[in-house]
């Protein structure tokens, strides 16, 4: 069963914190969100850079259970981990630090992984589109094939 760590207020405690901490580097219509939560002994925090033209999502997550960590011991260590990458990431040119699969990490002294997806807004909109308008052309076809027998009298 999956557990916020995070509720709203910190969350968006977090974010000004981190707003401020990042002054000059982020663009007028950017912002960070930030997520953790608990599940089956792993302890998992997200940042997620909003705004602009691009998204990117970075996610960290250790097994604390395993490690001998507390959860909120945890979060505190993969908020710190995400920010100082993220610093590094509001540097241009912005280059992800990470991929979309899950990659294993040492951070001071305990295993963590971490994963992220940088999506740009404008090719998800075509994206979309693009599937949209391929399940309908093969709706069409689906529903409408020729069949020479069509027109037979004969029953």
């Amino acid at each position: 069963m999956d557990q916020q760590l995070i509720g709203q207020f910190e969350a968006r405690r977090i974010s000004r914190m981190l707003s401020k901490l990042y002054l000059g580097r982020l663009r007028q219509d950017e912002q960070i969100a930030v997520s953790a939560l608990v599940a089956d002994g792993w302890t998992e925090v997200c940042f997620e850079l909003q705004g602009g033209e691009r998204t990117y999502r970075a996610e960290a997550r250790l097994n604390g259970a395993k490690q001998g960590l507390r959860p909120n011991d945890c979060k505190d260590m993969l908020v710190d981990l995400l920010g100082h990458l993220f610093d590094g990431y509001l540097s241009e040119p912005r280059e992800p630090f990470t991929g979309p699969k899950w990659e294993e990490l040492q951070y001071e002294g305990y295993v963590v992984f971490m994963r992220g997806q940088e999506r740009a807004q404008q090719i998800e909109v075509l994206a979309a589109q693009l599937l949209h308008d391929d399940a309908r052309q093969r709706s069409r076809r689906a529903t409408w094939s020729p069949n020479p027998h069509d027109d037979d009298q004969s029953d």
